[in-house]
């Protein structure tokens, strides 16, 4: 996963939740935790393993340095898996769920990085 959140402050953390266990079922505590440094900031990055043709529903949260949760506005994103066995990277803007997600990398299993 990849997501734009330039609202984020240094401290937040940036958490994909879902309807998924390795989402965190929900939870935002035991989601996927999205990474960024000085030099790739705004952007923040993230990889799991899903289930090939899964539903997936999800959203992202910031999680302040305060431990405040901060969901972001909008309804939940939407993307069904590939049935291929192949990744897909998807691209978020935070804050813009009416976007449609555009997978910008697609990668077959032999070529995954480990």
């Amino acid at each position: 996963f990849h997501a734009v959140a330039s609202h984020t402050k240094p401290g937040d953390r940036l958490v994909l939740t879902g309807n998924h266990p390795l989402l965190g079922s929900w939870n935002p505590h035991q989601g996927l935790e999205l990474e960024t440094t000085a030099a790739t900031f705004p952007s923040w990055m993230g990889r799991i393993n899903l289930p090939s043709d899964f539903p997936l529903e999800f959203k992202l949260v910031t999680i302040r340095s305060n431990g405040v949760l901060d969901w972001e506005h909008g309804a939940n994103r939407y993307h069904r898996t590939s049935t291929s066995g192949r990744s897909t990277m998807l691209t978020n803007l935070y804050g813009d769920t009416t976007a449609t997600l555009m997978p910008f990398e697609e990668v077959s299993s032999a070529e995954r990085l480990p």
